[in-house]
């Protein structure tokens, strides 16, 4: 299990009141449904979650959770401390 991916998935459920498991592969907008805003929200999460600024345009390649969650993992300089609270 990716501690990354865990994490990014509870905060995605969390910013689209999404009750239901999202998949690993789940794409941030067409499974998803994630819409500009939400995508800031995320970006706001991420930084103050694992300490790593993410630039909007990285959603243009990561699209997915896992996708994301390895972005995450090559742009922390130590192993990512999640946040609890």
């Amino acid at each position: 299990m990716n501690p990354i991916a865990e994490t990014l998935k509870g905060t995605i459920a969390d910013i689209m009141e999404w009750d239901e498991p999202i998949d690993d592969q789940a794409d941030l907008v067409s499974d998803l449904g994630m819409a500009s805003i939400d995508f800031v929200e995320l970006t706001v999460a991420i930084e103050k979650k694992f300490g790593v600024a993410v630039p909007i345009e990285v959603f243009s390649n990561a699209t997915t959770v896992d996708s994301l969650a390895r972005w995450i993992a090559e742009h922390t300089t130590t192993t990512a401390q999640v946040s609890v609270g």
